[in-house]
């Protein structure tokens, strides 16, 4: 997953270039594939861009503001 999506999308791209959109795209993508396989994506950019946020200076946190691929809003 990692590789395949994740970095293959993102690859020499900085962090604040990333918008909502492509990433909500990506993990719609990725669950097409498989649901849970796209939650997973979604937890581990989180980690990466929070991790991101905490340590560069002014960095923006992108996955904060898309929601989770899994989530049913009829059910949160």
């Amino acid at each position: 997953i990692f590789e395949r999506d994740l970095i293959s999308t993102f690859a020499g791209r900085l962090i604040h270039d990333l918008s909502k959109r492509e990433l909500i795209s990506l993990f719609d993508r990725i669950g097409e594939r498989s649901p849970s396989t796209a939650n997973n994506a979604y937890r581990w950019l989180r980690v990466i861009l929070n991790w991101a946020a905490a340590v560069i200076p002014n960095q923006k946190r992108v996955a904060l503001q898309v929601d989770h691929p899994g989530r049913n809003p009829a059910k949160v």
